[in-house]
């Protein structure tokens, strides 16, 4: 997976969010997979454009915290994606 800029993901987002097909966005951006397209927009439509934004800082997380997510992740029967975007 390429890494790709705030603006490149904030743009495509955009264009998905106006209606172009996801299919054109792909091409044009170059993504590799029609998921990531997906898990950007949805971080953007949850956490707003700053979620776009790579993080400056390496995150740390307690134990107890993780525990917490996988936790979560298998009383809801819920994909990987969906818990990092609950927990952001």
């Amino acid at each position: 997976m390429s890494k790709f800029s705030y603006e490149q993901k904030l743009a495509a987002v955009r264009l998905y969010l106006a209606g172009q097909s996801s299919g054109s966005i792909i091409k044009e951006f170059q993504i590799a997979e029609y998921a990531e397209l997906l898990f950007w927009v949805k971080q953007y439509q949850r956490h707003g454009p700053a979620s776009l934004r790579p993080s400056k800082t390496k995150s740390q997380y307690s134990s107890e915290f993780k525990l917490n997510a996988l936790d979560w992740k298998k009383r809801y029967h819920e994909t990987f994606e969906a818990t990092a975007l609950t927990f952001q």
